[in-house]
């Protein structure tokens, strides 16, 4: 989950500034004038996620290379290195994170387009980024006793999901249904 938000944070200023930085220079209007407007979104969402994506791997690479030369942990770090000889459970989580940028990178593009430079990008950014920054400590503190319809809300969806990850607490179905709520209203 901390990798998550982490990524997310770091990714979402990457697209925020990209964004800002071509609505200053007018060229983002003259992207519009040869592409349509979904086009130049999935293209920032797609380049900007596969950047976000590719360090998130490496974290999980380097993490899963350190780890064959460590004894076996337990506690936290003993379940976060557990879960990487688990492919669904990788599966699952990288569905989450691929939901997860969507709601939030669509969220930070139309905050961005709205911003006539740079600064006044971070400062419209900064509620979206107070979601981000409650939702992740609500998933935090409410591993266990989180009331079930929290995870209906979506910028709390994927932290809730990622935390209650037992296939007895967040079914795969569950997963799915709520990946598609979650992006599906990323998309709106």
């Amino acid at each position: 989950m901390a990798m998550l938000w982490l990524t997310l944070t770091g990714s979402l200023g990457m697209l925020l500034q990209a964004i800002a930085r071509e609505r200053a220079n007018r060229a983002l209007e003259s992207l519009l004038a040869s592409a349509q407007g979904w086009e130049i979104v999935a293209g920032k969402l797609l380049g900007v996620g596969a950047v976000s994506l590719l360090v998130l791997l490496s974290w999980l690479g380097s993490a899963a290379a350190f780890s064959a030369f460590l004894p076996p942990q337990t506690g936290l770090i003993g379940s976060a290195i557990s879960v990487l000889g688990q492919p669904l459970s990788l599966l699952r989580d990288a569905g989450i994170y691929i939901c997860a940028f969507a709601f939030f990178g669509a969220a930070t593009l139309v905050v961005g387009a709205m911003a006539r430079d740079s600064a006044s990008a971070q400062n419209l950014a900064r509620p979206l980024f107070l979601v981000l920054l409650v939702a992740f400590f609500v998933a935090l503190g409410a591993p266990d006793g989180a009331p079930s319809w929290l995870v209906y809300v979506p910028p709390l969806t994927p932290f809730l999901l990622l935390v209650n990850s037992a296939p007895s607490v967040a079914p795969m179905s569950q997963a799915i249904l709520l990946g598609m709520l979650l992006a599906g209203s990323g998309a709106m």
